[in-house]
C-alpha cells in the first residue's frame, strides 16, 4: 500500500505530466513551427541578455559546447541567429538574434503568455507566487 508521501508524489507526477502534455500541444499548435522549446529558451535568453558566447550558452543549457554549436548552426542557417567574433579576442565567438529571430521569439512569447495565463488563471496572485517559488525551489534543489 502506498504511503501518503507516495500518493502525493504520484499526484504531482501525474498532474505535471498531464499539464505538460496539454501545454506543449497548445504551444506547438499556436507557436512558430521553426523553434523547438529548447531553441526558444536559448533565443529568449539571448534576447534578454544580449550577445552571448557559445560557452555561456553551453553552461546555461548544461550541455557540451559541441551540442550548442550544432543547435546554433541550425539557427544561423534558418536566419534566426548571427555569429560574430570578439573585437579583442577572435577566439571568442558570439551569437546574437537577427531581426527574424527577434520576431520569432516575440511571437512565441506572446503565445506562451496567453497559454500559461489561461492555465494559471485559476490561481490567486498569492497562490501563483507560492507556485512559482515552489517550482524554483525544485529547480535549484540539486545544484
Amino acid at each position: 500500500m502506498d504511503s501518503g508521501m507516495d500518493k502525493n508524489l504520484y499526484r504531482v507526477w501525474e498532474a505535471m505530466w498531464k499539464t505538460r502534455r496539454k501545454v506543449d500541444a497548445e504551444l506547438q499548435q499556436n507557436s512558430s513551427a521553426i523553434l523547438t522549446r529548447t531553441q526558444f529558451y536559448l533565443m529568449r535568453y539571448i534576447m534578454n541578455n544580449g550577445p552571448c558566447t557559445i560557452s555561456q550558452l553551453a553552461d546555461l543549457m548544461e550541455v557540451k559546447t559541441s551540442a550548442i554549436s550544432t543547435m546554433i548552426e541550425r539557427l544561423v542557417q534558418n536566419g534566426l541567429l548571427t555569429r560574430f567574433y570578439g573585437e579583442h579576442d577572435r577566439r571568442n565567438v558570439f551569437v546574437s538574434l537577427t531581426d527574424k529571430g527577434k520576431e520569432s521569439v516575440i511571437h512565441d512569447l506572446r503565445i506562451a503568455k496567453e497559454v500559461f495565463s489561461r492555465y494559471l488563471s485559476c490561481l490567486t496572485p498569492e497562490e501563483l507566487e507560492t507556485f512559482a517559488n515552489l517550482f524554483e525551489k525544485i529547480v535549484h534543489h540539486d545544484k
